[in-house]
C-alpha cells in the first residue's frame, strides 16, 4: 500500500487527556489504518512512522492543537525511524510501552536528548527501569484493579519525577478513585456518562436558558428575548462580552444594550451560544476547562462539516446539523434522558428524528460521529461504507482537525 492510498484510508482516534482542575492538557491520538474492501481495521495500534508524520502536517494537527499536547502510541519499529523526528518536539509526547529492547531505550534516551517528551503505559506494578527514568509522564490503568494494588503502584512510581495520568477513566466513581490517589491527571471519557435520573428538577438558571432557546425557536421577536434576559444580570454580562469579541462576530462590536448585541448576534449565533451555556460548570469556569463544554462544541462543528462535506447543495443543513452534535451530548451535561430534554427544547423533526433513534441523513452523521468518537474503527467504517461514498476517511479526520481547532478559539478573547 502506497503512502497516499495509506492517507486515504486512515482513521484518526482520539481521546481527552484533563489535568487535576479538569482543563484539557491534550488528547492520545491513535492512527490506523482501514482496508476498505472489508472495512476493517489493521492489528496494529500504531501506524507506521511515515503515515502518522505525514498525517499529523497533511491533517493540520499542530495548528489545531495550538497548545495542547498530542500523546502518541508509538512501538519500536516507529521510533526507531528517523521520521519521528519530523513531528514537532514540543508539542508531542511519544507513548512508549515499558517491555521494549535495549535498543529502543537507547533510541528513547537519544529523543529525549533532542527535546522530545515521553510517557510509558502500562505502568501497573513495574519496576523503576531505565526507560521510566527518561520518560515525564506514567500512565497507569486504573480500571480492573483494586485499590490497594494501585495505592502500591502510586507509591513506587512516585519515587521518580514522574506525572501519573490515570488510564481507562470512564465513570465518575474511576475519576473519583483517580482523584483520591492523586493522579495528575485523567484519560477518558467519564464526564460524558453520567447518571442519568428521571424527573430531575433543572436549577432556575437551566430552566431560563431553556425558555430563552424555545423563543429563538419559535422565532420570538428581540423585545421577548431581551424582557427574559435582563431578569438573568449574569447572563446579561456574559452576552455584551459575547457580543464585543472578535473571535466570535470577526470585529470588535462595541455594544453595549442587551437589545443591540441580540440583533447583532442574530438568532442561530444566540442559540448556539446559549446551548452551549447548558454545559456550563457551576463554578463559571470557561470552556478551557470545562471538557464537557469542550465536547459539546467540537462535536456540533464537526457534524456540522460534515454536512458541508456530504451535501454542498444544502446549506440550510448546517445549522440543524450543529444542533444535533451539541444536543446528543446535553443527557450527560443535564442528567437526564433525552426523552425529557426533547420535552422541554423545541426542535425541528429531522433534529427530534436523528437524536431519538438516529435516524434521517443527521441521524445517520451523528451515529457515524459516536462510532467515531468511541475509537471504533470498524463500525466507523462500516458506516461510511453504508453512506455510499459520500464520506471518505480522509474528509473525516480533516474535519475533526477543523473542528479541534475551531473549539479551541473559542477560549480565546
Amino acid at each position: 500500500m502506497n503512502g497516499a492510498s495509506q492517507s486515504a484510508s486512515l482513521f484518526l482516534g482520539r481521546q481527552p487527556i484533563l489535568d487535576r482542575h479538569h482543563a484539557t492538557l491534550g488528547y492520545e491520538f491513535h492512527f490506523r489504518t482501514v482496508a476498505s474492501e472489508q472495512g476493517q481495521a489493521t492489528p496494529a495500534a500504531v501506524a507506521t512512522a511515515e503515515m502518522v508524520c505525514g498525517a499529523f502536517a497533511e491533517l493540520g494537527l499542530s495548528k489545531a492543537l495550538g497548545k495542547q499536547l498530542a500523546f502518541i502510541p508509538v512501538d519500536e519499529e516507529f521510533i526507531c525511524n528517523d521520521m519521528v523526528q519530523v513531528l514537532p518536539v514540543d508539542q508531542v509526547v511519544l507513548v512508549v510501552k515499558p517491555d521494549v529492547s535495549a535498543a529502543a531505550i537507547e533510541r528513547c534516551r537519544e529523543l529525549r536528548s533532542a527535546g522530545y517528551t515521553l510517557a510509558v503505559e502500562g505502568c501497573e506494578g513495574v519496576s523503576a527501569g531505565p526507560l521510566l527514568s527518561l520518560a515525564s509522564y506514567a500512565k497507569v490503568d486504573i480500571k480492573g484493579h483494586d485499590e490497594a494494588h494501585l495505592v502500591a503502584t502510586v507509591n513506587h512510581l512516585r519515587t521518580l519525577p514522574l506525572k501519573l495520568i490515570a488510564d481507562n477513566v470512564e465513570s465518575p466513581e474511576t475519576q473519583a478513585l483517580a482523584e483520591r490517589l492523586g493522579f495528575n491527571g485523567y484519560q477518558g471519557y467519564y464526564f460524558a456518562h453520567p447518571v442519568l435520573v428521571s424527573g430531575r428538577k433543572l436549577s432556575v438558571a437551566t430552566q431560563t436558558l431553556l425558555r430563552l432557546i424555545n423563543l429563538i425557536n419559535q422565532d420570538a421577536d428581540i423585545a421577548k428575548l431581551e424582557a427574559v434576559m435582563k431578569g438573568e444580570p449574569g447572563l446579561v454580562a456574559n452576552l455584551l462580552r459575547l457580543s464585543n469579541s472578535v473571535g466570535v462576530i470577526g470585529v470588535a462590536a462595541k455594544t453595549t444594550s442587551v437589545r443591540h448585541a441580540i440583533a447583532l448576534l442574530g438568532h442561530n449565533q444566540l442559540r448556539r451560544w446559549l446551548q452551549l451555556l447548558l454545559f456550563a460548570h457551576p463554578d463559571g469556569r470557561g470552556i478551557r476547562s470545562n471538557p464537557l463544554m469542550q465536547l459539546a462544541a467540537l462535536r456540533g462543528h464537526f457534524l456540522e462539516l460534515l454536512v458541508q462535506r456530504c451535501y454542498p447543495a444544502r446549506p440550510q443543513m448546517a445549522d440543524p446539523a450543529f444542533i444535533v452534535g451539541l444536543m446528543s451530548v446535553m443527557p450527560a451535561a443535564l442528567e437526564m434522558p433525552m426523552g425529557e430534554i426533547l420535552e422541554q427544547i423545541t426542535v425541528s423533526p429531522e433534529v427530534r428524528e436523528a437524536l431519538e433513534s438516529r435516524g434521517g441523513q443527521l441521524g445517520q452523521l451523528l451515529e457515524l460521529v459516536e462510532h467515531y468518537d468511541d475509537n471504533d474503527v470498524n463500525a466507523a467504517a462500516a458506516m461510511l461504507a453504508r453512506m455510499g461514498g459520500r464520506l471518505g476517511h480522509q474528509t473525516l479526520n480533516l474535519c475533526l482537525s477543523e473542528a479541534i481547532a475551531w473549539m479551541m478559539g473559542l477560549g480565546e478573547d
